[in-house]
């Protein structure tokens, strides 16, 4: 008889940490325990640890398969597209993709990967990843407590794994995590995910539990979510909405759904068993289902050697595993292993040669494009309908004080803003007041490179509505 499967998941919220514990023997695993740790006053980090340490033995909190989410504000992910290999190289190319698609070094990061599709010749991976100084910070504070982790992720990645936002026959779902600083969106092109966003709110504007109005409330939601479901999919509203239901009231989510043209927001954790009053530990609960059951394909930042909790082995398995280390040992199967690696060793050596000729080549291609561009809108000068002082005006108007424009190109209807600012919640506050305003649409963030501490080198792209111009003159 197979032996009970358990798992802890545990989230890092806003102010908290929630844990759950689930079980499983024959059937579907069940929740065994639940507990929240509140986090006054922003503690330092020792007294989180101490405070956690405490906790988890207070409350019997203890499993040798320990699933941690962190924040989407700490984790970055992004959809990317490289040429259908085979996935055991699908990791080698993305070393050399990290730094195109996120404003951070593959040295700087720990990162991961889950195969999405391929289709032709391509294949599309959600990547997330995260700073190695802000991931050695959690597995500190989870070291403290004693508990033997064997996988950390983005917390809405487990989510998004549950068979209630999964299973479906939806065009386009949405998921929607709402606190009070941010509103996480999650959006799901038929079932398969196609973009993961971070909206923040100012003065803490992103839930019921505060001074902001119901109407100010859904109108940021439902701004978030077109936002969010037109760069992912170029639609503006999904025709399922789900909320993982923390801090959206029932009214609030009613609101929201007649705001999107959609009959209701679905409540995701009811498959997990949890009542209202327990609906704000879903994460954990999904990170627990997820170390249970190992089922999907969730992201793990931890790198394989630090993984030390029990993914669940079995007896035949471990045999089979000290067998082929004895074979290693006396050197049977060492020829052709050694062989492998001298021409990986090899060819490592010519990428690394050849890297600062493809960066040469990479700028050139920059250039051309930029220089290009410049000509277009030199030629289309005299043929512009729209007047650039407008929409310089227009911009100035949303400008935050944290952000600054160094070059602002228009071509047409087609708008280039190239600009600095002071952090990355100042670029995605610009991009989401631009697309909530009507003199712009299609707006996405072309490139974001973080030049040093404290400056973010962004290209937000847009296109100019004539249209609202003209209604605004």
């Amino acid at each position: 008889m197979k032996l009970p499967a358990r798992a802890l998941g545990i989230e890092f919220a806003e102010g908290r940490i929630h844990f759950v514990q689930m079980r499983r023997m024959f059937g579907p695993p069940s929740v065994t325990k639940m507990a929240t740790l509140e986090l006054s006053s922003a503690p330092g980090e020792a007294k989180v640890a101490e405070r956690m340490s405490a906790f988890v033995s207070e409350k019997g909190l203890r499993s040798r398969r320990v699933v941690v989410g962190i924040p989407l504000k700490d984790a970055m992910i992004r959809i990317i597209e490289l040429p259908s290999v085979e996935e055991k190289h699908l990791r080698q190319m993305l070393e050399f993709e990290i730094e195109r698609s996120f404003p951070i070094s593959a040295a700087e990061a720990y990162f991961d990967f889950a195969l999405l599709e391929r289709v032709d010749d391509r294949a599309r991976l959600l990547v997330v990843a995260v700073e190695r100084s802000i991931l050695d910070r959690y597995k500190n504070l989870i070291g403290e407590a004693g508990l033997p982790t064997m996988a950390i992720t983005a917390a809405i990645l487990a989510e998004i794994e549950l068979p209630a936002l999964r299973e479906t026959e939806s065009e386009i779902s949405a998921l929607i995590r709402s606190n009070t600083a941010s509103t996480e969106v999650a959006v799901l092109s038929r079932k398969i995910p196609a973009g993961i966003y971070r909206f923040t709110h100012p003065n803490g504007a992103g839930s019921t539990g505060n001074s902001t109005s119901p109407e100010r409330l859904v109108s940021r939601l439902s701004g978030a979510t077109r936002q969010a479901c037109t760069s992912a999919t170029g639609v503006p509203r999904p025709t399922r909405l789900v909320t993982s239901g923390r801090a959206l009231s029932a009214e609030a989510g009613d609101e929201l759904a007649h705001d999107l043209g959609i009959e209701e927001v679905e409540v995701l954790g009811r498959d997990l068993e949890l009542e209202n009053d327990k609906l704000p530990l879903v994460t954990a609960a999904a990170l627990a289902s997820w170390g249970v059951t190992s089922e999907g394909e969730l992201p793990n930042l931890l790198p394989i050697d630090q993984r030390s909790g029990d993914t669940g082995t079995g007896t035949l398995a471990i045999g089979v595993q000290f067998g082929l280390a004895a074979l290693l040992a006396i050197g049977l199967i060492s020829g052709d292993l050694v062989g492998e690696r001298r021409q990986l060793a090899a060819l490592r050596a010519q990428l690394t040669e050849l890297q600062p000729e493809v960066q040469l080549i990479k700028g050139l291609e920059r250039d051309l494009v930029e220089q290009g561009k410049l000509s277009r809108s030199f030629a289309s000068a005299g043929e512009q309908t729209i007047n650039p002082l407008e929409v310089v005006r227009e911009i100035t108007r949303l400008l935050d004080h944290g952000a600054w424009i160094s070059v602002l190109t228009l071509d047409g209807p087609k708008l280039t803003i190239t600009g600095r600012a002071e952090k990355n919640d100042d670029v995605q506050q610009l991009k989401i007041l631009l697309g909530g305003n009507d003199m712009f649409n299609e707006v996405s963030e072309c490139s974001q490179t973080r030049v040093s501490d404290g400056v973010w080198k962004f290209k937000i792209c847009a296109n100019v509505v004539a249209d609202a111009l003209e209604a605004g003159r």
